[in-house]
């Protein structure tokens, strides 16, 4: 899950917007 960092937008990848959230 290292698709988008910390500093990109929220994406709706799934658990990336656990992450990024």
């Amino acid at each position: 899950q290292a698709a988008v960092s910390s500093t990109s937008p929220p994406v709706t990848n799934g658990t990336d917007l656990s992450k990024s959230t």
